[in-house]
């Protein structure tokens, strides 16, 4: 994990050609939501899946995350938080990890009240928001559209002092997985140009990105 941070912006090429970095990291994460140790320690799951925020926003580290089946994993984080309701059952049947609630006794708190934490809610959105800018992701997503409904509507009821963050990131995970209804909306029938010079393409493909994010065509 140390050295996932060490690699800056413009050393992206040494996860591109290592990218055993970055599985070793989804391994010790699914481990850790398997409650199994490694190299003699125990792993805390929200102490893996919280530095993964800042991680995953790279092309490179996402590619190799979208191949390691890292979404499965951000998926059943969240519907850890919504044990012994269907809507969360449901979805969890339709991952692949062998991973099932009874196994989060100890991983994961469900005191009264769990669900409202902010952090963790904000956490698994601002996850999938960020896997979301691969298209292989977006796709899964779509295809898990019938079961990720009511567990989104399930976060939705969130309250809690951060409760509009929560939302927003939600509000645009909703947009993403609406796309896969074949519909044209009247926002979505135009598209967007943007015209720009060489020198600053890196900074419009981000900003053309996160307009398609929101539901704009470009």
């Amino acid at each position: 994990m140390g050295i996932a941070y060490l690699v800056g912006k413009d050393e992206e090429s040494f996860l591109a050609s290592h990218p055993y970095v970055i599985r070793d990291l989804v391994m010790v994460t699914k481990l850790a939501c398997q409650q199994k140790r490694y190299a003699g320690q125990e792993w805390g799951v929200f102490g893996m899946f919280a530095p993964m925020e800042t991680l995953v926003v790279s092309d490179a580290k996402k590619k190799v995350l979208v191949e390691s089946g890292y979404l499965d994993l951000v998926l059943h984080f969240l519907c850890t938080l919504y044990r012994g309701e269907n809507a969360a059952e449901d979805l969890m049947s339709r991952l692949s990890l062998g991973i099932d609630m009874s196994m989060h006794k100890k991983a994961f708190r469900h005191e009264q009240g769990y669900v409202a934490n902010p952090d963790t809610l904000r956490l698994c959105m601002q996850l999938l928001i960020h896997l979301s800018f691969s298209s292989q992701i977006v796709q899964d997503l779509r295809e898990l559209k019938n079961e990720l409904g009511p567990v989104i509507n399930l976060v939705s009821k969130c309250n809690s002092e951060k409760k509009e963050q929560v939302i927003r990131l939600l509000n645009q995970l909703r947009l993403i997985i609406k796309l896969n209804d074949g519909t044209n909306t009247s926002e979505q029938q135009g598209h967007i140009m943007i015209s720009y010079s060489l020198s600053q393409q890196t900074v419009v493909k981000l900003f053309a990105e996160s307009l398609k994010m929101q539901g704009y065509n470009v």
